[in-house]
């Protein structure tokens, strides 16, 4: 799990993504699963997930989560907002799950200087492969 600010260290976080689906999404391949409500909530601290392309995960995750899979036709779109909970699984398909990101990001919204230097130093260290 993580939320997308981590990556973005914006404040105020008035940002959302769009992800179109090149591939059809599903279960199977390991489609994005959101948490309904999540972005009403404050910024999770999150560490190194050790994963190249995906450095950061939410610390702690609540225990409850109202988890919605995003089942997607080719072509389909989600928004979701940059505070929004989610996650994918493993493809276990021999099918593709490709999609295309587009971030809007607020005209007013700022980079917060000491979260990117945290999230900087946690990307860097995974790259050089000690995180």
């Amino acid at each position: 799990h993580h939320q997308d600010n981590a990556y973005f260290t914006l404040v105020p976080p008035d940002c959302f993504t769009l992800w179109i689906a090149l591939d059809a999404s599903t279960e199977e391949n390991g489609c994005v699963y959101y948490s309904r409500g999540s972005h009403r909530t404050l910024q999770i601290p999150h560490k190194a997930s050790g994963v190249l392309g995906n450095s950061m995960m939410a610390g702690e995750v609540p225990a409850q989560l109202d988890e919605v899979p995003g089942v997607l036709a080719r072509g389909d779109a989600m928004l979701h907002h940059c505070m929004t909970l989610h996650r994918s699984e493993p493809n276990r398909s021999d099918q593709p799950r490709r999609g295309l990101l587009i971030v809007y990001r607020g005209a007013h919204c700022r980079v917060d200087p000491e979260a990117a230097r945290e999230y900087s130093a946690v990307r860097d260290a995974l790259q050089r492969g000690v995180a």
